[in-house]
């Protein structure tokens, strides 16, 4: 009789339902399909940690920093060579107008949070000043300025509904830097809103883009490690995190089911996080990085779309894992 399970394959984020077929990823641990590793000299690898040996001798010269952001440790997961450049090296892509947008609505719904007489009237017009001083650059074309404008107006409209039912937030934009471990870096993030309510905490975090689906739900990093950075600040039960998609009114809440474990429900489907397993994964990430593996992952069912929009490419820096997989730095 198969043995059922929630565990997702690292590579093609499918349920595993049977673990008597499964194969382990030699560096990290990650469980995979039976078929979906990918072999060397007798040991199995999942898509990201499979990376060219170094040649004997071969050094590159970093420094690790001692804080490392959420969205970098993102960044390290799906391709550790745009870390190196990006982070390491500081090599920052431009802005687009979906990053100027979500940093802007963003700190209109802080302004609106912390300050009851800064209500949809006055986000509208200061949205609307700051809208007039964006550069044509940044827009493909007439639709899609049209198409982020509205987006803008539309995340402000539910934005202002939406906090109109909260209470007084406990705070709003918090940097919180938490320990993983003795010897590796900390992590940093930056907690949109918390509030508590009947003795628990309750996180908040704003969203201007497309909604999460499917089994990215349980493997995104950013709820399990909001959930542990606050728990530790605060020292007090977390309750819930919640996206708020503005743009379209949605959410995708994870609740807790015990100290380690939470699940968000959609449409009667369950994806589930624990805690303990994100933690032991950014502990083999920062482990990794400390021994300088940057290469670029030969994944080229992951790695297509991420290589295609990196302005790594655009910039002629890498061309890519179609062209240059396990690309090293130098």
């Amino acid at each position: 009789m198969s043995q059922a399970t929630a565990t997702t394959c690292k590579n093609c984020l499918g349920s595993i339902e049977d673990l008597r077929s499964k194969a382990t990823c030699q560096t990290c641990g990650g469980i995979m399909h039976k078929d979906c590793p990918i072999k060397e000299d007798g040991k199995n690898y999942c898509d990201t940690c499979y990376t060219i040996k170094k040649e004997e001798g071969e050094s590159i010269d970093f420094t690790v920093p001692d804080v490392i952001s959420r969205s970098y440790i993102d960044t390290y997961s799906y391709c550790p060579y745009k870390f190196y450049m990006e982070y390491i090296k500081g090599i920052e892509s431009e802005h687009t107008i979906y990053t100027r947008l979500g940093v802007d609505v963003h700190n209109l719904v802080d302004r609106a949070c912390q300050d009851s007489h800064f209500g949809k009237e006055e986000m509208l017009k200061e949205f609307h000043e700051l809208w007039q001083g964006y550069e044509e650059k940044l827009f493909e074309d007439d639709e899609q300025r049209e198409k982020m404008y509205q987006r803008g107006i539309n995340s402000i409209d539910n934005a202002c509904s939406l906090i109109a039912e909260m209470p007084e937030p406990l705070s709003t934009e918090e940097n919180i830097i938490f320990s993983v471990g003795e010897g590796l870096p900390k992590v940093s993030t930056t907690s949109d809103r918390i509030d508590k309510v009947n003795g628990e905490l309750e996180i908040s975090d704003w969203k201007t883009g497309a909604v999460m689906v499917g089994q990215k739900l349980s493997s995104d990093w950013q709820a399990p490690l909001y959930i542990y950075g606050v728990r530790q600040k605060y020292e007090l039960p977390i309750r819930k995190f919640t996206f708020y998609y503005l743009q379209d009114g949605k959410e995708r809440t994870f609740e807790r089911t015990s100290n380690e474990d939470y699940v968000c429900t959609v449409r009667k489907r369950e994806y589930f996080i624990n805690l303990t397993d994100v933690i032991r994964k950014v502990q083999s990430l920062f482990s990794r990085i400390l021994k300088g593996e940057f290469n670029v992952p030969y994944s080229s069912k992951n790695m297509y779309f991420n290589c295609k929009m990196c302005h790594l490419r655009q910039k002629e820096i890498c061309q890519g894992v179609e062209l240059e997989g396990w690309k090293q730095p130098k």
